[in-house]
C-alpha cells in the first residue's frame, strides 16, 4: 500500500441509516461525489427525505463553495457502489456480514484504497490474516450526527496493524473537516462512548438520590456544563473539590470501586 493519500474524489458508502447519511451529508458539502450503498428494504425516498435534512443542517454550519446535493448516486450493489471509489467508507453494517462484505470488496478495489470500517463492527486480529492487505483497513469511530459533529477516532483492526491505513485517514478526515483522535486500542475502546456512558451513569445517579428530576439534570448540563466544555475543555470545567454538601455523594465512577485519574489530571 502506498504510503501517500491518494486523490479523494469518490467515495463509496457503505451503509444509509444514521452514520451513513451523515458521512454523505459531510463529504457531499465537502464537493466529493458519493456511491451509496443501501438495502432494498430501505426506501429511496426516506433516504432522499433524511438527506436532505442533514444536508441543509451542514451547510448551516459554514461556506461550502462545492457542495452539491446532487453528487450522490444510490446503488442496491455492493460492487457497483464500490467501482472506482477512491475510499470506501463502512457505516451501520451488520457485524455477521462484514468480514464476508470486505473480503469480496477487496478483489473489486485498488489495494491503495483505504476501506475504513465502524469501530463498533470492527473484526478482531485473529480475523485479519485472512484479508489480501489488511494495512488497508482502518477503524473510524465517528460520534453521533457525524454531519454535525466533528469527531471521529481512528485505529488500525488491531495493534499491529495501526499503520498507514490509519495515518492516511488522519489526513483524509481533516480535510474533511473532522476533528482525528487516536485511541491505544481501538479494538476495545472508544472513547467517546465511554466518556458519554459514564456522564449518562452520573446524571441518573443523581436522580436515583433525589437530588433533582431528569429534567432538572437535563437543564444542569445543557446551561452549564455543556456549554464551557467546547470553550475551556475539560481542565479547567472539572471541580477536584466538590462543596461539602457533595462530599458525602459516592459519583458514578467510584461505585463499581474504580477510581479514575481524573481528577489528577485536571488539577
Amino acid at each position: 500500500m502506498n504510503s501517500g493519500l491518494r486523490n479523494v474524489n469518490c467515495v463509496a458508502m457503505i451503509g444509509a441509516g444514521p452514520v451513513g447519511l451523515g458521512w454523505t451529508a459531510r463529504f457531499l458539502a465537502r464537493g466529493l461525489r458519493v456511491k451509496l450503498w443501501a438495502p432494498e428494504s430501505t426506501s429511496s425516498e426516506s433516504i432522499a427525505d433524511s438527506l436532505d435534512r442533514m444536508f441543509a443542517s451542514v451547510l448551516k454550519l459554514g461556506s461550502f463553495p462545492k457542495a452539491d446535493r446532487n453528487q450522490v448516486e444510490l446503488t442496491r450493489e455492493h460492487a457497483k457502489a464500490c467501482s472506482g471509489a477512491d475510499w470506501i467508507q463502512f457505516a451501520d453494517a451488520p457485524l455477521d456480514s462484514l468480514d464476508t462484505l470486505t473480503l469480496n470488496l477487496e478483489r473489486t478495489v485498488q489495494s491503495d484504497v483505504v476501506i475504513a470500517i465502524n469501530a463498533r463492527v470492527s473484526s478482531t486480529e485473529d480475523s485479519t490474516s485472512r484479508f489480501r492487505f489488511p494495512q488497508r483497513m482502518a477503524v473510524a469511530q465517528p460520534w453521533s450526527a457525524v454531519h454535525l459533529t466533528p469527531l471521529v477516532e481512528l485505529g488500525g483492526l488491531s495493534r499491529a496493524l495501526a499503520g498507514d491505513a490509519s495515518k492516511i485517514a488522519r489526513t483524509y478526515y481533516e480535510s474533511v473537516g473532522m476533528f482525528v483522535v487516536t485511541a491505544r486500542d481501538s479494538a476495545e475502546c472508544v472513547l467517546s462512548d465511554r466518556l458519554h456512558r459514564a456522564l449518562v451513569e452520573e446524571a441518573q445517579h443523581l436522580v436515583d438520590e433525589g437530588l433533582a428530576d431528569a429534567q432538572t439534570v437535563s437543564d444542569v448540563l445543557t446551561h452549564g456544563p455543556g456549554l464551557t466544555l467546547p470553550i475551556v475543555g475539560l481542565q479547567h470545567s472539572a471541580t477536584s473539590d466538590p462543596p461539602p454538601s457533595l462530599r458525602r455523594l459516592r459519583p458514578a465512577h467510584t461505585r463499581s470501586g474504580r477510581v479514575t485519574a481524573l481528577s489528577a489530571a485536571c488539577s
